[in-house]
């Protein structure tokens, strides 16, 4: 009987940012570039949708709105999604998409008062 032969599975990634927060000098020359000015608004687009969460998470504990799924850990994907798209792209967010709705300029209240039902 033949003996099995296991593949190595192996998961791609894109890292933008290294540990000490420089940009990926693969990303710094060409079309894809990313300049330190656009580096910046996405960390702070980060950093205001997980302040968002938390406050959502927070009043959800407390039993001011309703079920709310944190999305902790994925403000990345969201800041990619809301900035890779032109102001006349449709967006049909869901379950765990406020941040893309909050950066994409629905006010805070508004989507609180989403949950709130």
């Amino acid at each position: 009987m033949p003996k099995k032969v296991l593949k190595t599975f192996e998961v791609q990634r894109l890292q933008i940012l290294n540990e000490a927060g420089q940009t990926d000098p693969a990303l710094q020359s060409g079309p894809e570039k990313i300049t330190k000015k656009e580096a910046k608004a996405f960390y702070e687009a980060m950093v205001l949708i997980r302040a968002f969460d938390e406050k959502a998470l927070n009043l959800q504990r407390e039993g001011r709105i309703g079920t709310y799924a944190s999305f902790l850990g994925q403000e990345a994907i969201q800041v990619g999604c809301a900035f890779a798209l032109d102001r006349s792209d449709w967006v049909f967010p869901a379950f765990r998409e406020s941040g893309l709705s909050l950066l994409r300029n629905i006010p805070m209240k508004m989507i609180y008062q989403y949950w709130s039902g």
